[in-house]
């Protein structure tokens, strides 16, 4: 059961919702997801049509087996193998959340992917959502000592252990639900996005069904404001070169003034 659903017109309303969770959260993270459309659940790509759990190995070793030559260093281990696929959009049990409500309703509004497919959901009501991992986590029986303490991406973590590709591979029959967990920020989108995740196992229902579904919730961004958003994230330079902050975007900035 989702714990808030109220309705964004404006970054000073968002500013005003997340003051308030704050106080509810008692100091613990909390963590937003940005989806332009409304409709769509909490489920990483490996979890949605065509792609499926049974395809994550081949996915990763035929991105191995042409990756290498493109990368200044090799990554050091599952997990960051694992973060390097995700971030050139092979399917992964990952899903991305930031700490930044600010960058949530950048991607709540801005649709990311192809030039001729930037406003396919233009007109749809965008959702912000938010979650509190330290609740997602107790769900799934992993209480760290500090109020905010969270397990790290690496492969010698023991509460992230059992969800390495190898480890599932070689042990079949567990089902856990999905955890939070930061990571070391190896690139500058990382970066950037103040990014942190989830991580499925073998069930790949939505995070929002997890339990009683009170570690998570969402904002309703409405498709008519999302125009006005755009320009207020613009006037506080959340923009596309901040968020990708990427040759390519450097020049698209540059770009934009003379473009209409």
């Amino acid at each position: 059961m989702l714990f808030d659903e109220r309705k964004i017109h404006n970054v000073s309303e968002l500013l005003g919702a997340v003051e308030s969770h704050r106080e509810r959260a008692k100091r613990t993270p909390i963590w937003f997801r940005g989806s332009t459309n409304r409709k769509h659940s909490l489920v990483p790509t490996l979890g949605r049509k065509p792609f499926n759990l049974e395809q994550e190995p081949d996915l990763i070793k035929a991105f191995k087996q042409n990756a290498i030559q493109f990368v200044e260093q090799r990554p050091q281990s599952e997990w960051e193998w694992l973060f390097l696929a995700r971030h050139h959009a092979v399917p992964t049990r990952l899903l991305d959340w930031t700490e930044s409500p600010l960058i949530g309703l950048y991607f709540a509004t801005h649709s990311i992917g192809p030039s001729e497919h930037a406003d396919r959901n233009d007109g749809k009501d965008g959702a912000l959502w938010f979650l509190l991992p330290v609740d997602l986590n107790r769900e799934a029986s992993i209480e760290l000592s500090g109020k905010r303490e969270l397990p790290i991406f690496e492969d010698n973590d023991q509460h992230l252990r059992n969800y390495l590709p190898s480890v599932m591979a070689s042990e079949r029959s567990s089902r856990l639900i999905p955890v939070a967990g930061i990571a070391v920020r190896h690139s500058k989108r990382m970066q950037a996005q103040h990014s942190v995740f989830t991580v499925t196992h073998r069930d790949q229902s939505a995070i929002e069904s997890v339990g009683d579904g009170n570690h998570v919730g969402r904002y309703i961004i409405p498709a008519a404001a999302k125009p006005r958003i755009r320009r207020q994230l613009v006037a506080l330079k959340i923009d596309r070169l901040s968020v990708f902050p990427e040759l390519d975007n450097v020049a698209r900035l540059a770009r934009n003034p003379y473009e209409k």
